[in-house]
């Protein structure tokens, strides 16, 4: 009989799957958390391998956009974008979403046409 009292899998499903709802991490973060909560390289990957980054970033983002109002388009991307950062997210997916959910003010040097 196995009475299951340290499942770490199912711990890490379930930290997881917490974060993705309540308050949306990237696989960086999440990795790092799991991590020390002493829970086991390969564990964590294989918890991770179905993250959807750029829908967590969005998610994430969408709820920052309400405290965003009033700030011009460039201070709303620098902003949002140092947001998903700091919450584990890799640039790829944070331009992603900022191109997204904020448009392109037509005087940023940092925006190709």
């Amino acid at each position: 009989m196995q009475l299951e009292y340290l499942d770490d899998h199912a711990f890490a499903r379930f930290w997881v799957e917490n974060r993705n709802a309540f308050n949306p991490r990237g696989k960086l973060a999440l990795r790092y958390e799991l991590r020390q909560k002493g829970i086991d390289s390969a564990i964590i990957d294989d918890v991770l391998a179905d993250q959807d980054s750029v829908e967590l970033a969005a998610q994430a983002a969408t709820k920052k956009l309400r405290s965003l109002r009033g700030h011009d388009p460039q201070t709303t991307r620098q902003k949002l974008g140092a947001f998903l950062a700091r919450r584990g997210f890799p640039y790829d997916t944070v331009r992603t979403v900022l191109d997204q959910l904020v448009p392109a003010s037509d005087d940023d040097p940092h925006i190709e046409e």
